[in-house]
């Protein structure tokens, strides 16, 4: 069996490579490299998630306090809490170490794009026969005359009430003209009393 050779790639050499790529001077790259590492650092320490499209992302997470054993003795030893980070290939990256895969996810893509278009006609389909059903059911119904008989019967109604309202305001009209004539014959008789009453007056007065 072959094993495959392990190649490590150091931070110099990292920074070599860009210089040479880019033909900046080693100073200006190691500098862009720090700031880089120690910006990520910086994020994931402070609990948010750090996203390159088309790399990847440093995700931070929380391990809680655990039991492991010593390989050694394997006595139990208790494991503290602590913060870790997890890498997640982007979708370049993983084209980059996948060509096939990347190729069959191109050819997904397209199928579900193909899908989507094709989805609209079925719709439009269904539609336009929905549509043609409501036309046919259309003539069967008859709820516009059922309406019209309803509205007949509640004028019918309203004809009939009508002479009781105009026979309740005669009698309130009779009642008001009544209530009239009483007053006046009350005032009526206050006038007569108050003449007799003045009259007997009179007729004392001449006798002193």
């Amino acid at each position: 069996m072959r094993i495959a050779e392990e190649v490590i790639v150091n931070k110099s050499q990292l920074v070599k490579a860009v210089s040479d790529s880019t033909e900046s001077t080693r100073r200006t790259v190691e500098d862009v490299v720090d700031v880089l590492f120690d910006t990520i650092v910086a994020e994931v320490r402070s609990g948010r998630k750090v996203t390159v499209v088309g790399f990847g992302s440093f995700s931070p997470i929380d391990r809680g306090p655990r039991v492991g054993r010593n390989p050694r003795t394997g006595a139990v030893v208790p494991i503290p809490a602590s913060k870790g980070v997890r890498f997640a290939t982007g979708s370049t990256f993983k084209t980059a170490l996948n060509p096939k895969e990347g190729v069959a996810m191109a050819v997904k893509k397209a199928a579900a794009k193909r899908t989507v278009k094709k989805a609209p006609a079925k719709k439009t389909a269904a539609r336009k026969s929905t549509a043609k059903k409501a036309v046919k059911k259309a003539p069967a119904r008859k709820a516009p005359a059922r309406k019209t008989a309803a509205k007949k019967t509640t004028a019918k109604r309203t004809v009939k009430k009508a002479p009781a309202r105009k026979s309740v305001a005669r009698k309130v009209a009779t009642r008001k003209a009544a209530a009239k004539r009483t007053v006046k014959k009350v005032a009526a008789k206050r006038t007569a009393r108050r003449a007799t009453a003045r009259k007997a007056v009179k007729r004392t007065a001449k006798r002193r």
